[in-house]
């Protein structure tokens, strides 16, 4: 048996035709609807809007970066399973515009971070990985084997190797680049036995004058290049006809550096992905905060969609 006290909170609670129960249905909407909402303390939609694409256009951004030299085919999923949830959970809270916006903001953000992370990952990523996975090979002679250094990714020469300035060309190519070319040759061996070759791009006259990277300077290191375009070729065939040069038909192409660049490159490429993520993602928050600002509601009404 209930108790009398039960019994009158029952009848009090009883609806009454005689009365309005409209501004207290709203009242429970909106309480209802806040409770569901995620949003952290002491912010506004906007400002929750704004992070939310800051922070995802970033992970995606270091994602790329970090993973997709390993793991590409894994990454790409991802993303693709990610962009494709984010019309998904629109679809299923179609009435609330904070959620449908949210799922639009993050859309946008890993589409821009997918975009900005693959253009990092071949500007900067990959070559950090591949200085931070291949070998370093020391006091390598310049009439060796070039396929025994093939894997590695740096190299330092034995004292007798030289950059051969004299024997330097440019190629002219039809996009308006001049490639150049110059043998690595030894005082103590045939300097016409070349596998080696600094190679840069409009850093040299079109003979006798090789200025790419740390040359003129005699540093004797080097950093293998892996994109390795045609028209390189068409700059050692230039200079092996010329100066009658031999050697394999697919030899080494590297970079001529300085002993600094050598130790640090590594590091540097870490450094400008950095400095790269860190100015796109400050740009990307901007203006979304400008957007933001620009879109804000006007008064209360329009932030209910009243």
């Amino acid at each position: 048996m209930q108790s009398p006290r039960w019994d009158q909170e029952a009848v009090s609670l009883r609806a009454d035709p005689r009365k309005d129960y409209s501004g207290f249905r709203r009242t429970k909407d909106v309480f209802k609807q806040k409770t569901q909402r995620f949003c952290l303390p002491n912010l506004t939609d906007s400002q929750m809007l704004v992070l939310s694409t800051t922070v995802v256009y970033f992970l995606t951004l270091c994602l790329y970066y970090f993973a997709f030299f390993r793991h590409a085919k894994v990454v790409l999923l991802f993303t693709a399973a990610s962009l494709l949830s984010c019309p998904a959970f629109a679809m299923l809270n179609g009435k609330r515009r904070f959620e449908v916006s949210l799922a639009a903001c993050c859309g946008v953000a890993l589409l821009l971070g997918a975009i900005a992370g693959l253009y990092s990952y071949a500007s900067f990523g990959f070559f950090s990985w591949k200085l931070f996975t291949s070998r370093t090979y020391e006091n390598v002679v310049p009439s060796e084997d070039p396929g025994i250094v093939a894997d590695g990714g740096k190299m330092s020469f034995a004292k007798e190797a030289y950059l051969d300035q004299a024997r330097s060309v440019g190629f002219a190519a039809e996009d308006g680049n001049l490639y150049c070319a110059a043998p690595i040759s030894s005082h103590s061996g045939p300097k016409e036995d070349v596998n080696f070759w600094a190679v840069g791009l409009n850093c040299c006259a079109l003979s006798g004058r090789f200025e790419c990277d740390a040359a003129p300077k005699q540093t004797g290191h080097g950093l293998i290049l892996w994109d390795q375009p045609q028209h390189f070729h068409d700059a050692r065939r230039k200079s092996a006809a010329t100066f009658g040069i031999h050697g394999v038909e697919d030899p080494i192409f590297l970079r001529w550096v300085s002993r600094e660049q050598f130790l640090d490159m590594q590091r540097s490429y870490d450094r400008e992905a950095a400095f790269f993520a860190t100015f796109t993602t400050m740009l990307l928050a901007a203006g979304s905060s400008t957007l933001a600002w620009a879109f804000r509601p006007k008064d209360l009404a329009a932030a209910i969609g009243a």
